[in-house]
């Protein structure tokens, strides 16, 4: 495609445009040790073994393991501080540590194991997007693209990027809520005289504890940013199907009614190979956040009901801050795979309306248009 005078090409403003979507879950997860990747300007991911990523990821990782490890040798003194009155409320506090902890250190040892599979998939995404938004050279210009892309774009992401805020907001509010009720407890129920470096350790461990139940989440906000991506894809390829007619007439390169259709159809059959391929790569990594999510809403709300009776209430905002955010995190799952869903059952409408007495008499082309419209649309993993 020609340059339009502008300092960078076409394709170079597309993958721009991918990168804003992409860094508001990649950027935190990197500094989070959440990732093992470094994601550049043109958006593509990058894995080297002597890199900060890799550092921060290993050393989250032994913190991880020595904050378990000092949760399990200080059993009696979270009994005695924290209040644990009953079997039934140990158990739940218990299933919560076990749970973030086991499925943090899990989701990390899958993101090594899966890091050259995660550089593959974003360079195809981020070729197939490319590729898509620069099919057809239009007379309007490279600019009008562009524009359309941006508007395609924006909703993802003043959408992830809100989730992100959200996450952000909430990481502050729990670890100064935390740090304020365990200091409150010991001062209030343990002498200075008495105070053990167990005891002691609980203030640490409570920062430790709150900024790994929380920032965690990053991570999924970086895997709902790629399903938006997908989604975005879905609608360029909608919009490029309904509006045929002006590409046939608009497009510098004459290709016929028929030649712009078969083009739809074949980026739109590489959407559907990218959803396999999002399903194969990060279904277990959702199936596992989904399952350990929703463990954790139970527990959170089973703990916040228990403070609620109790008469110093400090656990209830910080278990219920906990399991709204969790909850909000099962939401946006499933809400950006049923928008991928949705804007792909609009592609099957679209196509379904499509008059085909415009087109040519070609038995394959009649054959792909029908087995299109017939087809039952994928969806992510959520």
């Amino acid at each position: 495609m020609a340059d339009t005078g502008n300092a960078y090409s076409l394709p170079q403003k597309i993958r721009s445009e991918l990168y804003q979507l992409s860094k508001i879950g990649q950027t935190p997860c990197k500094w989070l040790g959440l990732s093992v990747h470094s994601l550049d300007i043109q958006n593509e991911l990058h894995f080297s073994w002597q890199s900060i990523p890799v550092f921060l990821a290993i050393l989250r990782f032994c913190i991880v393991r020595i904050a378990g490890l000092f949760y399990v040798v200080s059993e009696d003194e979270f009994r005695q501080t924290f209040n644990s009155a009953s079997t039934t409320e140990y158990f739940s506090e218990t299933l919560f540590a076990y749970t973030i902890t086991v499925t943090d250190v899990v989701t990390l040892l899958l993101h090594f194991r899966n890091r050259y599979k995660f550089v593959h998939f974003q360079s195809q995404l981020n070729t197939f997007l490319v590729e898509l938004s620069t099919q057809f050279n239009i007379l309007k210009g490279e600019d009008d693209v562009v524009t359309a892309f941006k508007g395609s774009i924006k909703n993802s992401i003043d959408e992830v990027k809100w989730l992100r805020n959200v996450v952000l907001g909430c990481t502050a509010i729990l670890i100064i809520g935390s740090e304020f009720s365990v200091i409150g407890n010991l001062l209030q129920h343990k002498p200075l005289s008495t105070l053990t470096w167990k005891t002691v350790g609980l203030v640490p461990f409570a920062f430790c504890w709150s900024f790994q139940v929380m920032s965690r989440l990053f991570i999924r906000i970086w895997m709902i940013g790629l399903i938006y991506s997908l989604k975005i894809g879905g609608s360029i390829v909608t919009d490029q199907l309904n509006n045929i007619e002006l590409l046939r007439k608009h497009n510098i390169d004459c290709f016929s009614k028929d030649q712009i259709l078969e083009m739809i159809l074949n980026k739109f059959s590489n959407l559907e190979e990218l959803l396999c391929d999002f399903n194969r790569i990060f279904g277990v990594h959702i199936a596992l956040d989904l399952l350990s999510l929703t463990v954790i809403v139970f527990a959170n709300v089973f703990q916040a009901v228990v403070w609620y009776k109790n008469p110093e209430q400090d656990g209830v905002f910080a278990f219920g801050l906990c399991g709204i955010v969790s909850s909000l995190m099962i939401f946006s799952f499933c809400d950006s795979a049923n928008k991928v869903e949705l804007q792909e059952r609009a592609f099957i409408n679209s196509l379904e309306k499509t008059q085909l007495s415009g087109f040519s008499n070609d038995l394959h082309m009649q054959t792909k248009v029908a087995s299109f419209s017939e087809s039952e649309t994928m969806q992510p993993y959520a």
